[in-house]
């Protein structure tokens, strides 16, 4: 019997809704045994929903696993605050932060109780000062390190790292590398530390990637500890067990001819991409009590490329800029507008031409077509074919031509 899931749009799923990806989910285990892992994945892949199964499984695969994001982080200090407060709110880390909180640093650790709940937690004492968040942080993996009972080891589940780098560079035009770097090389020596913190392992992960940010300003050296892991589309056949699943679900029939007709039109099989289709597809047949049929999706798939529907897309056209930042951005996207007008891919000697009139030095233009060319592989806007470059998702590249490139 399929599975049943919601028809969820846009937002990270947990429990029964999660489906599939049992050959990652089998990966990073087996890489977490030695290494601490950077996830690869392009925005709405489902990084973060595979990153709840990862913590709702931890302790069957010998881990006591946190999960927090740090997307929204001011500074060092909020991104230490982050770590505190999802460690300390485990009723197993309790003892070892009344431990903490007698120590030296222990003015830093406050108490809370959360709204509604009788559990307590802990969190930082809001005068923490900007001096005092290195050291906090070695204390903290230092104490977990220690505590950890029995073959148990304790997982951190980091999201949206990137865009953390990001915020401690700034956005004006001159990014403040120097900050940044010194936030990682900490990380780094965070990670690594003294032979305890075999004890603390790490899974960071974000929807733009820290691979990219990292070579762009020449911090590569940063981040060389990683097992680096990229996530993509489900598999052919996850792909469609999602659609049957889906369509039982929901009690909207989905044949063979009309799963194959999804699929083809998506191009590139995402979660977020398949929910999407369908919830489009749902709404149509049960408001016209129609059938599900290939020509009820094409339907639909006209419909997700008015002007309405671009916010559901825009993100790819912006991510771009805060990834790479001008005048970087402007350049990929003008290898993207060249890509989307056609389907099989343009030549890297087109490409090359293309970069050509923005610039004109012939070693800084093939230097930056090979960068940009990894970035956007990487990043799921391209596939490579031989020697040409097409659009992996089919919808991205129609959305591209109708409502990014020039026309």
């Amino acid at each position: 019997m399929p599975q049943r899931i919601e028809n969820a749009v846009g937002r990270a799923v947990r429990g029964a809704n999660f489906f599939a990806r049992d050959r990652e989910q089998r990966r990073v285990w087996r890489r977490l045994a030695t290494d601490n892992l950077l996830l690869l994945a392009p925005r709405r892949v489902g990084k973060t929903s595979l990153l709840f199964k990862v913590e709702d499984t931890a302790e069957a695969n010998g881990f006591v696993a946190v999960y927090a994001s740090v997307a929204d982080a001011r500074d060092e200090v909020d991104f230490i605050r982050r770590l505190v407060e999802a460690a300390g709110s485990l009723d197993e880390t309790q003892d070892l932060f009344k431990k903490l909180s007698a120590g030296p640093l222990g003015k830093l650790f406050k108490r809370t109780r959360g709204l509604g709940v009788a559990s307590l937690s802990w969190t930082l004492a809001p005068d923490t000062s900007a001096e005092e968040w290195a050291e906090l942080g070695r204390l903290l993996t230092d104490g977990l390190s220690q505590w950890v009972p029995g073959d148990r080891r304790f997982l951190f589940l980091v999201d949206e790292v990137p865009l953390f780098v990001d915020t401690l560079l700034g956005e004006s035009a001159d990014p403040d590398v120097e900050r940044a770097r010194h936030f990682l090389n900490w990380f780094r020596r965070l990670r690594q530390g003294g032979e305890d913190t075999n004890f603390v392992r790490w899974v960071a992960a974000g929807s733009i990637g820290l691979d990219t940010i990292t070579a762009l300003h020449g911090m590569g050296d940063t981040i060389n500890d990683f097992n680096l892991m990229p996530l993509g589309a489900f598999a052919p056949d996850e792909a469609d067990a999602f659609l049957v699943a889906l369509g039982e679900s929901h009690r909207l029939e989905l044949d063979p001819a009309t799963r194959a007709r999804i699929l083809e039109r998506v191009g590139w099989p995402i979660p977020f991409f398949l929910q999407l289709l369908f919830a489009r597809l749902l709404d149509v047949c049960k408001d016209e009590e129609v059938p599900a049929s290939a020509a009820a999706v094409d339907g639909v798939y006209e419909e997700l490329l008015s002007p309405g529907n671009r916010a559901h897309f825009d993100y790819w056209r912006q991510r771009l800029y805060k990834e790479l930042r001008r005048p970087r951005a402007d350049q990929a996207v003008a290898l993207l507008n060249v890509c989307c007008h056609d389907s099989a891919g343009p030549t890297r000697a087109t490409l090359r031409s293309t970069l050509g009139k923005l610039i004109e030095d012939p070693q800084a233009r093939d230097d930056r077509l090979r960068f940009l060319l990894d970035v956007l592989l990487t990043d799921g806007y391209l596939t490579e074919d031989g020697d040409r470059y097409p659009f992996r998702s089919t919808l991205l590249r129609d959305f591209w031509k109708r409502r990014v490139a020039p026309t």
